[in-house]
């Protein structure tokens, strides 16, 4: 990803980069001994790893090939087949939320608000939903898990809902473990019992011609958002709970324009780009070695005759009085002789 050539455009690029030989050439050179160390260390799980994201884009094709980002638009939506995806729809979901964080962190502009809805929560099954929570609210982004019963939120559901600072309700068939968030108080209860006979003489002499009986008051708990209002509620009215507070609210729809309607639909419509070719980095440079001067046919000949030209002639043999001379000198050498 950190490549000196940059980082990868598609995923076919990005898999031609998981080869231990495409890694040497890359980061050839003194200036990345840190790289070469990394890559001699993990070279015999290069190949493992290659494989994993082979099975990853061979399910989920040129999906994420292109060069369109998070800060391209104002809005932005991705739909993941989690029935055809199925365990790819997970990792999909992480890789996208993990550049999202990236987004917020490093490419954002200041003062841009980020909010990040993830409908139909619990299908993506994902783990450690409070380390998730967490993660994406110290990079600044606001997390926004939906789905369409308490249920419908997976299989951590209580860490989402423990995690979430606000709840909205719809109408929904068990909003009980959601509208707990709310609190309780304690409300007046009335009570009617009907007396028996030889009672007469709890009541005063007028009141005979009246039923018989007693009407008791007392205080009760319950839940400060009934379950059956929220069982009951009209099309666009919501529960808004936070901080164990409640408010009913009516959410009317937003009228699009029609051109920006049209606009939107050719948008998603149109064709995915081609993704471009894989880059390969070229071999290191190594110096070749110097080579002599190539000759003419005329210089050698020219050369071999000035050569003969100033070949000295042959000095007669010494006597043997110059060789005795010589010899202590010779014998005085330290130089290495070959004999």
């Amino acid at each position: 990803m950190h490549a000196p050539i940059g980082p990868p455009r598609s995923s076919q690029e990005f898999l031609a980069r998981l080869d231990e030989q495409w890694l040497r050439y890359a980061y050839a050179g003194k200036i990345h001994w840190y790289a070469q160390r990394k890559i001699n260390k993990l070279s015999r799980h290069i190949y493992e790893t290659s494989l994993t994201y082979d099975g990853f884009f061979d399910a989920l094709g040129t999906s994420l090939d292109g060069a369109f980002a998070y800060e391209d638009a104002d809005a932005v939506y991705i739909g993941l087949d989690g029935d055809a995806l199925k365990e790819q729809a997970v990792n999909m979901a992480r890789y996208l939320l993990e550049d999202a964080a990236h987004y917020v962190k490093h490419r954002k502009a200041p003062g841009v608000r980020t909010l990040c809805i993830i409908d139909e929560f619990g299908a993506l099954g994902i783990s450690n939903v409070t380390g998730l929570y967490e993660h994406m609210r110290e990079a600044g982004l606001s997390m926004w898990a939906s789905a369409q019963s308490y249920a419908g939120l997976g299989s951590e559901r209580d860490n989402v809902l423990a995690a979430s600072s606000i709840k909205i309700l719809h109408r929904c068939g068990d909003p009980e473990e959601l509208v707990k968030f709310a609190g309780q108080r304690e409300v007046p209860a009335f009570s009617r019992t009907l007396d028996e006979e030889g009672d007469e003489h709890l009541f005063p002499p007028e009141s005979a011609h009246m039923p018989r009986g007693r009407t008791t008051v007392h205080m009760q708990r319950q839940y400060a958002v009934p379950i059956e209002d929220v069982q009951q509620l009209a099309l666009g009215t919501i529960a808004l709970i936070t901080g164990g507070l409640h408010a009913w609210v009516q959410v009317y729809p937003v009228a699009l324009p029609e051109d920006l309607l049209r606009m939107a639909t050719a948008f998603v419509s149109a064709p995915p780009e081609e993704p471009s070719a894989p880059i390969v980095p070229p071999p290191p440079s190594r110096a070749a070695p110097k080579k002599a001067p190539r000759r003419t046919q005329a210089q050698a000949s020219g050369k071999d005759q000035s050569q003969e030209a100033k070949e000295p002639e042959p000095s007669p043999p010494p006597s043997p009085a110059q060789a005795n001379r010589q010899r202590p000198a010779a014998e005085e050498d330290d130089s290495p002789v070959d004999f």
